[in-house]
């Protein structure tokens, strides 16, 4: 776990980033298209490998490296916290995002229908994409394996006290 296996977790985390960008771009905010497909789609697919390739990594630097002395409580809290209130926000943003579009057919003079609204912002669309692969989902997955690799190591501790 020397300088190389540090490397590429950066070299991983600037893909990501740089991914995640293009995914932003392509992904529609305050207007309303139609029939374009989901062009966020050609970054997401190469991206979903390269996350969990990104999370075992991080895992195992936790894990086996001088990180794990970041086992102080705050830490851990300051973790738990981030994905609990990066949920809360990621669902405001689900229902800002049906709002948003409700007023621009409403602005349009088209017909407001919510089956379509629905449908639309449901799963990975054009307009969802950020909902589930953005910055700050990212923030949370990385909280998230954090959270996983300290209890990983409170069980381990637990366990050679048990043997002792």
């Amino acid at each position: 776990m020397g300088g190389i296996f540090i490397k590429k977790i950066i070299i991983l985390t600037i893909l990501i980033l740089g991914l995640l960008f293009l995914i932003d771009v392509f992904t529609l905010k305050n207007q309303y298209g139609g029939g374009n497909g989901n062009l966020s789609l050609v970054f997401i697919i190469p991206l979903i490998p390269l996350l969990f390739w990104y999370s075992v990594a991080l895992y195992k630097l936790i894990t086996k490296t001088c990180l794990k002395k970041l086992n102080s409580k705050f830490f851990f809290l300051l973790a738990i916290l981030v994905v609990l209130f990066g949920t809360v926000y990621q669902y405001w943003r689900y229902i800002k995002i049906k709002r948003d579009i409700r007023e621009l057919l409403i602005e349009r003079e088209l017909l407001l229908d919510e089956q379509y609204i629905e449908s639309i912002t449901s799963g990975l669309t054009s307009y969802t994409n950020t909902i589930f692969f953005g910055y700050i989902p990212f923030i949370m997955l990385i909280a998230f394996v954090y959270i996983l690799a300290m209890l990983f190591n409170m069980t381990n501790k637990l366990k050679s006290e048990d043997v002792v």
